[in-house]
């Protein structure tokens, strides 16, 4: 008789004994794999909700501090949407109205404040794109005191001996930066074939939260990314010191402190300018704004930065226009509503200057029929 395996009914296999089946090897391998990580990934969901919570509670709060500091943004966000381009973060909202510091704006149903853009790409006119922040955007103006609306008008004079018209897609946006106007250069601005455009440049664009707009749109980002990022960015680095000026002294010293703090991301987006100059073959004029505190016959306390923006522009092959030098016979008072922003005289020496440059230098050196 053979001898069966003790305690087991002839017949019965271990499947069958009552006790379940042993796992194979490669089941548990991966039950020791998966659990550990699955317990991982339910731990990193957690900490990363508790995380967007705070962050949003912070946004939050933030926004209010904002509104309190600064009355007019909740006018402008009734004119402005979060944008679904994460290099944009806002823009205007199509058909949008509003009234900021007494003054109505009217967004057009193309999202810029600006008349309705003509059909299609006119041949007979000369198309001038430009992007700017709210110096151009006419901030305290009315749209037709803004400097892009009086430049439409006073080329028409300069170009009647070519026979052409001037068209001026005004896609400037309040608050914006050199990187979000690069960006609205690149989706929208390239799309009307300019035969120039004109970058309205000002000494706080590299400041990306600028005017809190950027700040109040702000999305939730993956926080546990974020963290982890930058901490591997900065493994084995030195923190990098802050540039020797303090930045608490806005009224003087802000436009060197962001200049200096943001030097890579200066010379990045010019570079950008640059590529887009030559791979369309149309000419970029960087039209430079002045800060708004100076007086006939003395030193403009911020020139060395104006140089610097010029050598910029050479490097890349754009034009460049210093509109200081226009503004040169007046005190800053008389042309200006603030520091930043030009006043109704001002936005028209901005348009004549403009006017001259584009005929004179730009627009007789090339085909624009």
């Amino acid at each position: 008789m053979a001898r069966g395996h003790p305690g087991r009914v002839e017949g019965q296999t271990e499947e069958s004994d009552g006790r379940p089946p042993a796992p194979a090897p490669k089941r548990r391998l991966a039950l020791k794999i998966l659990v550990p990580l699955g317990t991982i990934l339910i731990l990193l969901v957690i900490a990363e909700l508790g995380l967007r919570v705070r962050r949003s509670s912070l946004l939050n709060k933030e926004r209010g501090e904002l509104m309190v500091r600064n009355p007019e943004l909740s006018e402008a966000v009734r004119t402005v949407r979060r944008s679904s381009d994460p290099g944009l973060i806002y823009e205007l909202t199509p058909g949008a109205r509003s009234m900021r510091s007494g003054v109505e704006v009217v967004i057009n149903s193309s999202g810029f404040r600006d008349d309705e853009f003509p059909a299609g790409t006119p041949s007979d006119t000369v198309r001038v794109v430009l992007v700017g922040d709210s110096v151009a955007w006419g901030w305290g103006q009315p749209m037709d005191g803004a400097f892009p609306q009086v430049l439409e008008r006073l080329p028409v004079e300069h170009l009647r001996a070519t026979g052409n018209s001037a068209v001026v897609y005004n896609l400037a946006v309040d608050g914006y930066a050199t990187s979000q106007e690069i960006r609205i250069l690149e989706t929208r601005g390239l799309a009307f074939d300019p035969h120039v455009i004109v970058v309205s440049y000002v000494l706080n664009d590299p400041d990306v939260d600028d005017g809190g707009l950027a700040r109040y749109f702000q999305k939730p980002s993956w926080e546990l990314w974020e963290i982890l990022t930058d901490a591997w960015a900065n493994v084995g680095t030195k923190p990098e010191p802050e540039p020797d000026v303090d930045p608490a002294d806005w009224q003087y010293d802000y436009y060197r402190y962001i200049h200096s703090r943001y030097e890579d991301e200066v010379a990045a987006n010019f570079a950008r300018l640059g590529q887009i100059s030559r791979e369309h073959e149309v000419p970029i004029i960087v039209a430079l704004c002045p800060v708004f505190r100076f007086r006939p016959g003395v030193p403009y306390a911020w020139q060395n930065l104006h140089d610097n923006i010029e050598s910029l522009c050479a490097k890349n092959d754009l034009l460049f226009l210093d509109l200081h030098a226009s503004f040169g016979q007046y005190p800053s008072p008389e042309v200006s509503i603030d520091v930043w922003h030009p006043n109704k005289k001002g936005h028209e020496v901005v348009a004549q200057a403009l006017a001259e440059f584009l005929v004179d230098g730009v627009l007789s050196e090339s085909d624009h029929g």
